[in-house]
């Protein structure tokens, strides 16, 4: 996060820099569960070499698309394994009445 807060720093923004490591913080749990395989891992360069290949070539509609693809597959990737808010609340009302 370093290097990034350095990135978004520049920009002399204070809000957006609170923003941007707030969400970074938060989002370090399904960052680790999307890249738990050495497959997901090499896919997810995989997105980040399309979207600099967009990113170079100064085109903003094609980054845009890549960048909600990849978030997209990471959504797809990591729902499945995290529990619902039902099942949440049946697992804490049992743990409740012990």
């Amino acid at each position: 996060m370093a290097r990034d807060a350095i990135d978004y720093g520049a920009s002399r923004r204070a809000r957006l820099v609170d923003d941007v490591e707030r969400l970074y913080r938060r989002s370090e749990r399904y960052n680790r569960l999307v890249l738990a395989s050495a497959e997901r891992f090499r896919q997810s360069v995989e997105r980040y070499g399309e979207f600099l290949a967009t990113c170079e070539a100064h085109d903003a509609e094609a980054a845009e698309r890549v960048v909600h693809q990849a978030m997209r597959w990471a959504v797809n990737k990591v729902t499945p394994t995290l529990p619902t808010e039902l099942e949440q609340e049946t697992t804490n009302e049992g743990s409740s009445r012990v």
